[in-house]
């Protein structure tokens, strides 16, 4: 039988010193743990009291400005809408054209295209009558939604009548497929933004024709 080298007053101790630091072990494991599991609720409850503060000041902000944000945001879709703008286009050039004086001829529309993130849609048509009255037609298209540029100008005068031949552009943008997050801040509209809005809640918009149907009248007996 061999004998042992650790005394037996050693040996005793060996057991309970074990359990002793398996259990520390343990408790410093729980408390790391527990520890842990505090700083992430702390910092849940300050990101749930920073997206209520966001929330209340958007809630605030909205209230205020429903009415305002909504017209605005009907001038804008009119502006800039998410469908090809076309007939809207013939519509405004047709009425501007009347307001003065200008006799539009030759109305052609071509396909849409694309560029960069916006859709586009070419016009051509002669626009013709006297001269102030053509130029001041020209003039004007810019001040119409949806937003028109011109694009080429090709001008020609017989017996006193001047004659352009025109090319405009309309556009047309897709809606965002995502919205930004409901506890993202509000954010201001820079100089420059306010400027561009203001233009847009100047432009005149089309006029829209509200068809009312017909009411029923009584029918004579044919017999």
């Amino acid at each position: 039988m061999k004998k042992s080298f650790i005394p037996p007053s050693i040996q005793i101790l060996i057991y309970p010193t074990l359990l002793l630091s398996v259990l520390v072990i343990l408790i410093l494991i729980v408390i790391n743990f527990g520890f842990s599991q505090i700083t992430k609720q702390r910092q849940a409850m300050s990101e749930t009291a920073q997206n209520e503060k966001i929330l209340a000041e958007k809630e605030a902000t909205l209230s205020e400005v429903s009415g305002t944000v909504a017209a605005n945001a009907n001038s804008v879709s009119l502006a800039l809408p998410e469908d090809n703008p076309a007939l809207f286009i013939i519509s405004q050039l047709k009425l501007l054209a009347i307001s003065k004086s200008v006799v539009l001829k030759n109305m052609k529309v071509g396909s849409g295209t694309e560029e960069t993130s916006l859709l586009r849609v070419a016009l051509s048509f002669n626009a013709d009558g006297q001269t102030v009255n053509v130029l001041d037609f020209l003039n004007s298209i810019e001040n119409v939604s949806p937003i028109i540029t011109i694009e080429k100008v090709k001008m020609s005068q017989i017996g006193g009548i001047l004659s352009a031949d025109t090319t405009v552009r309309g556009y047309w943008s897709l809606l965002p497929k995502t919205l930004p997050k409901i506890t993202e801040p509000l954010k201001n509209l820079s100089d420059a933004e306010k400027d561009v809005l203001d233009k847009i809640l100047a432009l005149t918009p089309p006029s829209f024709a509200e068809i009312i149907p017909a009411q029923a009248s009584a029918r004579d007996n044919p017999f």
